[in-house]
C-alpha cells in the first residue's frame, strides 16, 4: 500500500534515501504534485538520454529507477512493448524519440495496409499524421539552412547517405523504421505523372520547424 511506503520514507532527506526506504518513481510524482515533498536540486534539463551514456557506472540508484519506470510508463502509455525500448549505445535516440518513431512505424504499417487492401493512393492526411507521430532528430550537419544563432535544426535523411569516409549506405531511421520510408514513398510515387513513372530517389531529408 502506497501509504504504508510513505509513513517509510517520509523521513528521507534525499530521493536516494527514500529510494533505499522503498519508495517508487511513481510516489515521487504523486507526493511532489500535491506538495508532500520538495526538490532543491541539482535538476536535469532534460530526461537521461541512456544512448549518450557511455558508462552505466556513472549512474546513480535514482537515475536507474527513474530511467526503468519512465520507459515501463511510455510503453504502457503508447502500447509498445517495454523492451523495444531499449536504446543502443550512440545511436542517437533518446528513449522518447525511440518510442514516438516506433508508434510512427506501426501506424504506417497499418496504413499502408489498408490502402493497399483498399487498392487506393495514400492521402495526405495519412502522410501528415505519419510526420506527426515521427521524432525528428536534432542534426547538427545543416550549416546552409541553420538560423542565426542556432546550432542544430529538427531534421531527418531517408534512403541514401554519403559519409564522412565516402562510404554510401542507408541511414539508420530507413532501416529501423522501414513503414515510415515506405509511406512516403508510395505518397510520392502515386502522384507522378505518367512521363516520370521511371522515377526514383535515393534520399529524401525531412525537415521540421524552419
Amino acid at each position: 500500500k502506497s501509504h504504508i511506503r510513505y509513513e517509510r520514507y517520509s523521513k528521507a532527506k534525499s530521493a536516494r534515501e527514500a529510494l533505499k526506504l522503498g519508495s517508487w518513481p511513481a510516489d515521487w510524482c504523486w507526493d511532489y504534485e500535491r506538495g508532500f515533498i520538495k526538490v532543491y536540486g541539482p535538476l536535469r534539463d532534460e530526461p537521461l538520454d541512456m544512448s549518450k551514456v557511455q558508462d552505466e557506472s556513472t549512474l546513480t540508484d535514482v537515475d536507474m529507477a527513474i530511467h526503468r519506470w519512465y520507459r515501463r510508463e511510455l510503453a504502457k502509455k503508447l502500447g509498445l512493448n517495454y523492451k523495444d525500448l531499449f536504446v543502443g549505445k550512440g545511436s542517437g535516440e533518446s528513449t522518447l524519440m525511440r518510442a514516438h518513431r516506433l508508434v510512427a512505424q506501426r501506424e504506417a504499417s497499418k496504413r499502408l495496409k489498408a490502402a493497399e487492401k483498399q487498392n487506393r493512393p495514400i492521402t495526405e492526411d495519412e502522410v501528415l499524421q505519419t510526420l506527426r507521430e515521427w521524432a525528428f532528430g536534432r542534426n547538427p550537419n545543416r550549416q546552409n539552412v541553420l538560423p542565426e544563432g542556432q546550432d542544430w535544426v529538427w531534421s531527418d535523411t531517408l534512403g541514401l547517405l554519403r559519409d564522412r569516409m565516402g562510404d554510401i549506405h542507408l541511414t539508420t531511421p530507413t532501416k529501423a523504421y522501414p513503414a515510415v520510408t515506405a509511406i512516403l514513398n508510395k505518397y510520392l510515387t502515386d502522384r507522378l505523372p505518367k512521363e516520370l513513372a521511371s522515377f526514383t530517389w535515393t534520399s529524401l531529408n525531412l525537415n521540421c520547424n524552419y
